[in-house]
This record gives structure tokens, sequence and C-alpha cells, in this order.
């Protein structure tokens, strides 16, 4: 099973997300867009939840082609994170679902969310993070290699001219991420992370990144100046 697979199927999901939004107050007709949402279950998963004006957006086009086929309803659109083909403040809501880590050039993508955000409003970004120490360390598992300390990630939000409302370390959502890649490839959950540098990591990589790093999983808000 493919390691995006593996996540996107993990049990309780959208726990999160669905406490976050309640922390966000997104209106339900507020147009909202979904930076990274891969194979869709993401932006199909709000739109259940009443919000009318749903759009997922990701770079990898057989993705894309996959979530118009699965989810006909909601609109799905194939573009780089760093260039967004809509009209400034075209959204009243941003959201990131272990999306950012994985975007080359963060600085862009976080300036292209500042221009079609409308002033004011949110992004919502729930994303892996490192240990201050740890923020810049490349394991080798490239779903994992762009991972930033949460003062990383308010560092290049603050430099696109957003505040952070609100942030928490969500430990119990890493946790169960674990848990759950665990069940999915059969390894107990604290040999996770050798599987999974073992079994997707670049040649030459040998020290347990989920031990080293103190990897944890982060829930924030930005708020757009």
């Amino acid at each position: 099973m493919e390691l995006r697979e593996a996540f996107v199927k993990r049990k309780g999901r959208f726990k999160l997300l669905e406490r976050s939004l309640a922390a966000a107050g997104f209106p339900k007709a507020a147009p909202l867009l979904e930076v990274g949402c891969a194979t869709g279950e993401g932006s199909a998963h709000l739109a259940e939840l009443g919000y009318t004006c749903v759009t997922g957006v990701d770079i990898d086009a057989e993705a894309i082609a996959q979530a118009r086929e699965k989810f006909p309803g909601v609109c799905f659109v194939c573009a780089d994170a760093r260039s967004l083909p809509f009209a400034a403040g075209s959204f009243e809501g941003i959201i990131s679902e272990a999306a950012f880590s994985v975007i080359d050039g963060k600085a862009e993508a976080a300036r292209e969310y500042a221009r079609v955000l409308a002033p004011g409003w949110l992004v919502l970004l729930h994303d892996f993070a490192a240990a201050a120490e740890h923020a810049h360390t490349q394991p080798g598992i490239p779903c994992l290699d762009g991972v930033q300390s949460m003062a990383g990630y308010r560092a290049v939000f603050g430099a696109a001219g957003f505040e952070c409302a609100c942030e928490s370390e969500e430990y119990g959502e890493y946790i169960g991420i674990a848990m759950s890649l665990g069940k999915a490839y059969g390894v107990p959950p604290t040999e996770v992370g050798k599987y999974i540098v073992s079994a997707f990591g670049r040649d030459g990589y040998v020290t347990d990144f989920f031990a080293h790093t103190r990897l944890t999983y982060c829930r924030m808000l930005f708020k757009r100046k």
C-alpha cells in the first residue's frame, strides 16, 4: 500500500478537522479552498458537513483526476500551491491537511495563500511538526522532508502577512497516525518509523527519524492581516 493511501484511509482521520472547523468558525456558505487535497477525501468531507462552496487543489494531476471521478459534486483544480489560478481575495478560508510540509517553496505558497484569501480570514493548518532543534532535518522520507517546527511555520506565515490566531500541539493525532499506519503495514506502532524509512526512504538513510526528531503534530490558525 502506498504511504499516501495508508494515511488517507486511517481511522478517525477527520476528527481533528471537525474540531478545528468549529474553532475557525467558517460560515457554511463561505468559499473554502483545500490546498493539497490529494484524491479529494478532505474536500468531500467538508461538503458532507454542509460547506457549500469548496474547491480542492493539488499539483498531482492523477490525484485530481481520481478526486473528480470519486466526488463529482466538488470542484477540483490541478495547480501548484505557489501559483494558484484564482483572483485575489477569492476565498474566506484555506485548509491544509498535512500538505504544507511537503511543499517546496513554502514562502511562495504562503504568499499565494495571502493573495487569494480575503483580509481578516483564516488559514487552518494541520501538519507534522518537529522540535526546534530538528526543524531542518531531512529524514529521507519524501512526505516528511519538509517538516518544520511550529515556530518555523509561524515565521513563514508571518512573513507573508499572517498573524497566528491560535496553535496547539496535537500529539494524540500523531500517536493515532502511528497506530493506524502500524495496523496498515502489520508492524507495532513503535516500529512504524523504521518500517517507513526502510520501505519509502531514500538509500543511505540509517537513523530512525521518528525516534530522533521528536516528531509531533500541530494545529495552527493563521489570520490574514
